[in-house]
């Protein structure tokens, strides 16, 4: 007698973040994880919302839940027997959060899960963890930078010892500390956005971890740093080595800051819809890594969404 065959899981997951809303629809057969179908929409919900108190505009609302409705009719045609919705730090600022959340049911049919901190920091962490290049045996980090919030965790002897998420996004911080997002990023400014992140992280992270940690980078602002290099070396952004040493990040942010925005809008590689964050996003990363020692980060792409859709599945 045949043994029964293995039917496969499906699965999708929709991630609403402060920049873009992403979806990510895989397959679990057996215990493998498989990709079927990843796309983002760049749609900022997150614009104009930080202000007192944190409330979302009706037409990033509109936009956002239609982006949503959108991306769910894409992964219809694999048929995923599960659907997640997660929603992270913008909409957990929000003040009328109840009110998008509505207009996405009323719009999708699914409801919005929304994460705390730590549940996000949890997800990216499962999500990374699958990362080939990573040796679990060593000490390492992951960091994920978005708009409104950063998430860092660290790992030791296969097991997570710190986790902790931050308010220093980098809308959250372009709203607060830059004036004329038109102009080119001065010294003052930047000054004043590193010694918050300073301030933030002296509270934030341990005083001390391993020697030899390695650390990982995931979201827009270390997948895009990698993407200008990648054009500099006239490769394509999987060709481009997973490395991103401090020094090169921060050669990318003073050139950035020191161009008006539009003809940052222009510099190689860089999508225009990120040209007003990017140099404010490096700044954080660069203030986390003299935090670490002058920290160089290595590149993933695995991330929330794939931590996520794991759980949803059954895999970890």
């Amino acid at each position: 007698m045949n043994a029964p065959e293995r039917v496969s899981k499906r699965g999708a997951v929709v991630d609403i973040g402060s920049n873009t809303i992403k979806i990510l629809v895989g397959e679990m057969n057996g215990d493998q994880l498989r990709i079927l179908f990843d796309r983002t929409l760049e749609c900022r919900i997150s614009e104009g919302m930080y202000s007192s108190p944190p409330k979302f505009t009706e037409e990033a609302m509109k936009k956002a839940s239609n982006g949503v409705a959108e991306l769910l009719e894409f992964a219809q045609e694999l048929s995923p027997e599960r659907v997640e919705i997660l929603a992270t730090s913008a909409v957990r600022d929000a003040e009328n959060r109840e009110v998008f959340r509505a207009k996405i049911h009323a719009n999708t049919g699914h409801r919005v899960t929304v994460l705390s901190g730590r549940e996000e920091a949890a997800g990216i962490a499962m999500g990374v963890a699958q990362e080939p290049l990573l040796d679990p045996s060593q000490p390492y980090s992951i960091t994920d930078l978005g708009g409104g919030s950063l998430e860092w965790i660290y790992c030791s002897s296969g097991e997570v010892e710190h986790m902790v998420s931050m308010d220093i996004g980098a809308v959250r911080l372009m709203n607060r500390f830059v004036k004329d997002p038109d102009a080119p990023l001065g010294s003052e400014v930047k000054t004043m956005i590193k010694n918050h992140c300073h301030d933030i992280m002296a509270s934030s992270l341990p005083e001390r971890i391993e020697p030899h940690t390695n650390h990982w980078g995931t979201g827009g602002a270390f997948t895009i740093s990698r993407l200008i290099l990648a054009t500099e070396n006239r490769v394509s952004l999987v060709e481009q080595p997973p490395s991103l040493p401090l020094r090169e990040l921060r050669r990318i942010e003073h050139e950035l800051s020191a161009l008006p925005l539009a003809k940052r809008q222009h510099f190689p590689g860089l999508p225009k819809s990120r040209a007003d964050i990017l140099p404010v996003a490096l700044i954080v990363i660069q203030a986390l890594a003299e935090r670490l020692g002058e920290a160089d980060f290595k590149h993933s792409f695995y991330n929330l969404r794939m931590g996520r859709l794991a759980k949803l599945l059954g895999k970890t």
